[in-house]
């Protein structure tokens, strides 16, 4: 393709051509499908440990000791598989949204693997499922109301959600930030007293702080995502425009 095609009315064709790489990279990392699988992922993580600690609850305030030693028993084996899903479940994830894909080919712009080691990922996510059965413990003995539950779930939610934004960063930018920002934000409104109170289910907080937000994020990240890719279709096609037009001289 030649650097100049003024006189077949393309001038202007060959700086947009050039763009392909920006678009191609953004395309790459607005990638939304593999944060809708991975919320489907905690979402059933979140219902697991939710239905965990009710049980543990009710069990706790009735004096039974056999179902909060089996809740105990759930929450042990939520937290291996969270650990496990934290550290290696990337895989999975990026294998079924593939298949999402397939249809609009594949991409590849250099981009670099999740930043730091393996082994972080686990530990973090070790952390953080240890601050879930921490706080479902302490709500069980009333130390934490239910209505504040969500306030208090983003002391430990949101760095866990920013490390997770910043370790993919390569592949999928910092879109997903927006995730820990509103979740930030609606705790801060909770506290404040700005948004009533949930009733007679206050997880209703917990739910929109963690999927409802995550889900936005997500769905922003693809509203992009097809803006990018129309983008790369048009410059695709003006480069093909341009190459016909040179191989026609």
């Amino acid at each position: 393709m030649r650097t100049a095609a003024g006189s077949h009315g393309n001038r202007g064709v060959i700086p947009d051509v050039r763009e392909i790489p920006k678009w191609a990279r953004r395309y790459a990392q607005t990638r939304a499908m593999p944060v809708v699988i991975g919320l489907a992922f905690f979402a059933l993580f979140f219902g697991g440990f939710s239905l965990a600690g009710l049980l543990a609850r009710q069990a706790w305030a009735t004096g039974r000791t056999l179902p909060v030693v089996l809740a105990a028993g759930g929450m042990l084996m939520l937290v291996t598989a969270l650990v496990a899903f934290c550290t290696r479940g990337h895989r999975l994830v990026e294998a079924i949204a593939q298949r999402y894909y397939q249809g609009e080919g594949s991409v590849s712009v250099g981009m670099e693997a999740a930043c730091g080691p393996r082994w972080l990922g686990g530990l973090v996510g070790a952390l953080f499922a240890a601050c879930v059965v921490g706080s479902i413990a302490l709500g069980m003995v009333g130390w934490i109301p239910p209505q504040l539950m969500q306030p208090v779930s983003a002391l430990y939610c949101v760095p866990f959600i920013v490390f997770l934004a910043l370790r993919q960063r390569q592949r999928t930018g910092l879109l997903p930030l927006l995730w820990p920002a509103l979740y930030l934000v609606h705790a801060l409104l909770v506290v404040s007293g700005a948004l009533p109170n949930a009733g007679s289910w206050p997880q209703a907080h917990m739910f929109i702080a963690t999927l409802g937000y995550g889900l936005l994020s997500a769905l922003a990240g693809h509203a992009c995502n097809r803006l990018a890719l129309h983008r790369l279709r048009r410059l695709a096609g003006n480069e093909e425009t341009v190459e016909r037009n040179d191989d026609s001289e």
